[in-house]
């Protein structure tokens, strides 16, 4: 399959263990969508929470694809969904915070999972 960037595209076949008392397997049908996030959020990673003063205040997103890219320059990258409602008002800024969570910061993670959540100076 082509990529109208530039490049090969692969699918993906993706399967979690367990039977069929999973819910979620009986939905991938319906909506592969569902199952796919499903799926992946079995995947352990590190969760960050990206944030920036946008022009229209401050914002944030949940990112799980935080990698460091390079030492000297340092540099570090990570992925967006392309319909992400933050990542636009973040690009402007200029800068941006990464903060590394720890295991017991489930419920701010999941905040800024959210679509258009934005950050407050509480």
């Amino acid at each position: 399959m082509s990529d109208p960037r530039g490049g090969d595209r692969f699918e993906v076949g993706v399967k979690l263990g367990g039977g069929a008392e999973d819910g979620e397997h009986a939905d991938a049908a319906v909506d592969p969508d569902r199952h796919f996030r499903h799926v992946m959020s079995h995947v352990p990673t590190g969760v960050v929470v990206i944030t920036a003063d946008a022009e229209q205040g401050p914002a944030g997103l949940a990112v799980g694809s935080f990698a460091s890219i390079s030492l000297r320059p340092a540099l570090v990258g990570f992925f967006c969904d392309r319909g992400s409602t933050s990542w636009p008002l973040m690009r402007t800024g200029g800068g941006f915070c990464v903060n590394v969570l720890a295991h017991d910061q489930t419920a701010l993670s999941a905040r800024f999972a959210k679509r258009g959540a934005r950050s407050s100076r509480r």
